[in-house]
């Protein structure tokens, strides 16, 4: 047995949900840390046993919720494909998001608003 916790996001209206196991988000996690990218909001800890208790499970939870917040705050996370993957959405959300922050192919953000 295992838990899949819900991600949401709203894009102009438009709902995107997904369902992922934590180890799905420690995989994300993993390829953030591997790209070197900073500032990286904190994971919630793995947990061996009773990781479907219904307490351990809310908190985690919210923790998810915090991570997920926190990378999309990220202007280098909201650059790579990975988050954008990981949240199954459509490629014009994340062409909108990546332009708000000034993202320009090849990775590198504009310089300020001239």
């Amino acid at each position: 047995r295992h838990v899949e916790y819900v991600v949401e996001l709203c894009d102009c209206g438009k709902i995107f949900r997904v369902f992922r196991r934590y180890r799905s988000f420690s995989e994300l996690h993993s390829k953030l840390v591997a790209a070197s990218i900073p500032h990286l909001p904190e994971l919630p800890a793995k947990r061996a046993f009773g990781n479907l208790d219904e307490d351990f499970v809310e908190k985690r939870k919210k923790g998810l919720e915090s991570y997920v917040q926190g990378l999309l705050g990220n202007d280098q996370v909201v650059a790579l494909d990975h988050l954008w993957e990981f949240l199954d959405a459509e490629h014009p959300t994340a062409i909108i998001r990546r332009f708000l922050i000034g993202f320009q192919p090849g990775g590198h953000e504009s310089g300020g608003t001239g």
